[in-house]
């Protein structure tokens, strides 16, 4: 069996241990196959340059799998896999290009922090009330969604569902509470991350709550050099950000 992700990952010397074992294991397998057809199966056993191309969507397709299964899972009431299946959601949709980037350009990519778009609330709204909120529970509301100048928010499709009237896109923090706290009614869709130490949640003005049955995750990432490119000051840096982030979780391999 594949050994657990978090442990597999757990820091580079575990991480690179492992591939040495899965190296020894492939060509194992490719040196016990007849020697007049074993050039045939090198690229579908070992990750050549020639397959390269090919094994992305090895890897993608792996992904996708493992995502059926958490929803299989969630189906008949495990919730064990509710992380899994927002982590695995997440990198279907969002890590692609990342990844290409950080490919092309030689560098490192790794989830600094995982997140989740949550709702922002004026307490005197009605949905304020209730300690768990659906997405069913924003039906014909007036929201406020994350801005960024990235790209638009990437799941304005989930609340069309529910006939949801975007209202706005605010990228000031300040601006957004204060349309918050002058409007009752309207609920923004944020990352819950930005809420950390605000005045307005602190004092709660402003409410959070968690969209339980259609989570919205949202990764922090960040891209580095790769080790034959790294300074002693930026290896330092990355580091520390491990140190301070527990969630540091290696993306790529460069």
């Amino acid at each position: 069996g594949d050994m657990p992700t978090p442990i597999k990952y757990y820091n580079p010397l575990i991480r690179d241990a492992y591939k040495e074992v899965e190296q020894v294991a492939e060509e194992q397998m490719l040196s016990g196959i007849s020697p007049d057809i074993r050039e045939r199966y090198r690229g579908v056993l070992l990750e050549t340059e020639e397959e390269a191309e090919l094994w992305k969507y090895v890897k993608a397709a792996d992904k996708i799998s493992a995502y059926i299964k958490c929803i299989e899972e969630k189906k008949t009431g495990n919730r064990d896999f509710e992380d899994a299946e927002v982590t695995i959601y997440n990198a279907i949709n969002d890590i692609n290009n990342a990844i290409e980037y950080a490919r092309l350009h030689n560098m490192k990519l790794a989830i600094l922090k995982k997140d989740e778009f949550v709702a922002f609330l004026n307490k005197e709204n009605p949905i304020a009330n209730k300690s768990h909120v659906s997405l069913n529970d924003l039906q014909d509301s007036e929201v406020i969604v994350y801005h960024t100048p990235y790209g638009k928010f990437p799941y304005i499709d989930k609340l069309a569902s529910v006939n949801c009237k975007i209202k706005d896109q605010i990228s000031q923090e300040e601006n957004l509470m204060l349309s918050l706290i002058l409007d009752p009614n309207a609920i923004a869709i944020r990352p819950f991350h930005t809420a950390l130490h605000s005045p307005y949640i602190e004092s709660g003005i402003i409410q959070i709550r968690h969209i339980i049955d259609n989570p919205m995750p949202v990764n922090i990432y960040i891209l580095y050099p790769a080790k034959d490119r790294i300074t002693f000051s930026e290896q330092h840096f990355i580091n520390a950000l491990k140190d301070y982030f527990p969630e540091f979780t290696p993306i790529t391999d460069k």
